[in-house]
């Protein structure tokens, strides 16, 4: 007889009182019992009756609303957005660029006299994939000189606002749309400035310290308004390629000459910084329940607070072990026309009682591995339009506490805070989001939904 469709790499057991001793007696007196003839499968068999292990399966539906997102890590990520969008959904977003020019392995010799003919910076184009909005549409940036240092001790998150440009001086402007053929983006850089940075003499132009203390960085800012109500996008870049970089075409003592500034030195620092304008879609359902739409949006902007259904019944009449636990989010969508693209990955995190990610070390972080995906899901599933998450050991954890603590979940008691779902600020980098259907009480599994398998093990 086939019993269930566990998963044993993710179902742990720890023999923590007599219950659980129980249950771990039963199932190693099971294994003695059983022959697998399909070990890969996971599946056993034995003479034993199905009544006499009483697996179940049921469908619970989850509780979502929508909040905002608490600010995430921003520096030195894989990727490098900018851009100016607005979404048809949830209103108006920015991202904003900082970083570091740094001289070559082979410090700059001073020129004499220098007359500069041309300067351009070029930024090589990221990965499209995870790109929103529409490229064809004109946009308008700003590029200035920071007043101070990125400071490479200190994490940056995406609401952070401590980078300040100096805007009296505009040190280069991109107006234009965005070609998908193109591997670069050259934009014109001022020639008065690149004439400063090249006489700036021999000590600052011979040592990355002194460069730095003299040119903090750069600036990206786009202007809003450009885009005139029209679409926008946010734009990925990749400028740890060593094409991109600041080239300036000069003159000196009659020799036409270059010099080049890299933005990929191993040890230079990038900042994302975001800001949103919201709707009155969003900003009417925030923290609400109960709504039929629920939003994720990435770059620091929207996440979802998941309540599970009580689970205390679980525990009458024996001890339950969990054989697998999914949550499912089903009919998943974009939502706009292929402007805006499904993140190809959510993350979940315990909640903590404020709100924020639980910390790594505490017992409800049992099953989520590291907090990064994994073993337990997470990915887009195109052809089902969902996303899945394995949370055998967790919701095993949950129904232990249960046991453990009358009071649990009680008035005056231990409350369990539930679960944060999010699309991540790194790996894939991405400005997507993604809209869910909330609880349909007449169809469960139109709405989030967790699926249990169970095993209940009568006590004698």
């Amino acid at each position: 007889m086939n019993f269930t469709k566990a998963c044993w790499k993710i179902t742990f057991w720890r023999i923590v009182d007599k219950y659980t001793l129980i249950s771990g007696a039963a199932f190693a007196a099971l294994f003695f019992l059983a022959a697998c003839d399909k070990p890969t499968a996971f599946t056993l068999k034995t003479s034993l009756p199905a009544s006499h292990f009483n697996v179940k399966d049921t469908i619970l539906p989850l509780f979502l609303q929508t909040q905002y997102l608490d600010s995430l890590r921003s520096n030195n990520l894989s990727g490098d957005m900018a851009g100016s969008f607005n979404d048809p959904e949830l209103g108006a977003s920015d991202a904003r660029l900082f970083f570091e020019l740094r001289l070559q392995t082979l410090l700059i010799a001073a020129p004499v006299s220098p007359h500069v003919d041309s300067a351009f910076l070029y930024m090589v184009y990221g990965d499209s994939s995870q790109q929103t909005g529409n490229f064809a549409e004109a946009q308008s940036w700003n590029f200035y000189p920071l007043q101070g240092n990125i400071d490479g001790s200190v994490a940056y998150f995406t609401n952070s606002t401590s980078l300040v440009p100096n805007t009296a001086v505009k040190i280069a402007n991109y107006k234009g749309a965005f070609k998908k053929t193109d591997s670069t983006l050259k934009i014109y850089f001022d020639t008065a400035y690149a004439k400063r940075m090249l006489t700036s003499g021999s000590v600052i132009l011979g040592d990355d310290v002194s460069f730095l203390d003299t040119f903090p960085g750069i600036a990206l800012i786009p202007d809003h308004s450009a885009i005139n109500g029209k679409t926008g996008g946010i734009i990925n870049f990749n400028l740890s390629d060593a094409r991109s970089k600041l080239v300036i075409y000069y003159r000196s003592s009659g020799t036409s000459t270059e010099d080049t500034f890299i933005l990929n030195a191993v040890d230079a620092y990038r900042v994302n910084t975001y800001s949103h304008n919201y709707s009155n879609k969003v900003t009417s359902i925030i923290n609400k329940p109960g709504q039929p739409k629920v939003y994720l949006q990435a770059t620091g902007g929207l996440k979802s607070r998941i309540d599970l259904p009580d689970l205390s019944w679980m525990m009458n009449n024996g001890t339950t072990a969990i054989n697998e636990a999914e949550l499912v989010f089903p009919e998943a969508t974009s939502g706009n026309g292929g402007y805006i693209r499904e993140p190809s990955q959510l993350y979940l995190y315990p909640r903590a009682i404020d709100g924020t990610n639980e910390s790594l070390n505490s017992d409800f972080n049992q099953g989520f591995i590291d907090g990064t995906y994994g073993d337990y899901g997470g990915a887009w599933r195109p052809s089902q339009r969902s996303y899945s998450f394995i949370l055998t050991h967790h919701i095993q954890n949950v129904i232990d506490r249960f046991r453990k603590m009358p009071n649990y979940n009680k008035p005056g008691g231990l409350k369990y805070q539930g679960l944060n779902l999010f699309i991540p600020s790194d790996n894939p980098l991405t400005s997507t989001r993604i809209i869910l259907q909330n609880t349909n009480t007449l169809n469960v599994k139109s709405g989030p939904y967790l699926r249990i398998i169970y095993t209940k093990i009568p006590e004698h």
